[in-house]
């Protein structure tokens, strides 16, 4: 679909809907304590959504597509206001606001799997460290349509240890939820002039993935190309089929200001 398209489509659902005022929400990520969250999940959530977020008498949550594009304030919103015309309740009135935010916390930590370890503090790469083993050899991907390469090649180039550059292209908030080991964010939105200067223009390939699995990624390939760079591919099936299929990610939470309680502020 087109852009147009996509635009026409979600004119018409919101016309569907007779929502007379959008709520605004915030793609920034939501600060809280997983490990207290995952009590308040099974005491308030389990009987509905399932223990493991399976679902039951709800939608499941445990749904790496919902959790790739759901927002931290989707979440909180849902969660303290309830979903009209469900049986989804309103939970403002007996879960106070941090109470509410550790639950969002602990939902979001299983975007990877809702047996995942509990999320480690994270930072993001250096421009020093953005090209993937250096001084190897660049892999020589076969690429679809000449654009799109396979998650098994990028898979073998790991495991290879060649020379990749790796570009996240969804929001920052999702790469500190869950990314590709070494990939650097770089949301669609964001200027070119503030990470196309840090990125190499010579032989090295540079991978870009989203979890449409094309629509981010591919705006970022096309600036790429438009500003000369030949060596470029999108990752076919995108992060959520990566993340499926077992290849290895990393996950985790900001480290910028931690306390003593394992909570970002």
């Amino acid at each position: 679909m087109s852009e147009m398209d996509i635009e026409l489509l979600l004119k018409w659902l919101y016309d569907l809907s007779e929502v007379k005022k959008n709520v605004e929400l915030s793609t920034e990520s939501i600060a809280g304590n997983a490990a207290l969250g995952k009590s308040l999940y099974e005491k308030n959530c389990a009987t509905c959504h399932g223990l493991k977020g399976e679902g039951v008498g709800a939608p499941a949550l445990g749904n790496p597509m919902f959790l790739a594009t759901a927002s931290d304030h989707f979440l909180r919103y849902a969660i303290s206001e309830g979903r009209d015309s469900t049986p989804m309740q309103s939970f403002k009135r007996s879960l106070n606001k941090v109470e509410i935010n550790n639950l969002v916390a602990y939902i979001r930590s299983r975007a990877s799997g809702w047996n995942a370890p509990e999320a480690i503090p994270i930072t993001e790469p250096l421009p020093e460290n953005y090209v993937l083993n250096p001084r190897n050899k660049t892999p020589k991907f076969i690429l679809h349509e000449g654009k799109y390469v396979s998650s098994e090649q990028v898979l073998k180039a790991l495991q290879d240890s060649s020379r990749i550059v790796i570009l996240d292209a969804r929001s920052k908030a999702a790469w500190y939820q869950t990314h590709i080991p070494g990939a650097i964010s770089v949301p669609y939105y964001d200027e070119p002039d503030t990470f196309i200067k840090n990125i190499p223009n010579d032989s090295t390939y540079i991978i870009a993935y989203c979890a449409c699995p094309h629509a981010a990624s591919g705006r970022v390939v096309n600036t790429l190309r438009r500003f000369g760079y030949k060596n470029t591919a999108i990752l076919d099936e995108g992060i959520l089929v990566w993340t499926q299929r077992g290849y290895p990610i990393q996950y985790g939470q900001n480290s910028k200001n931690k306390d003593n309680k394992g909570q970002t502020k």
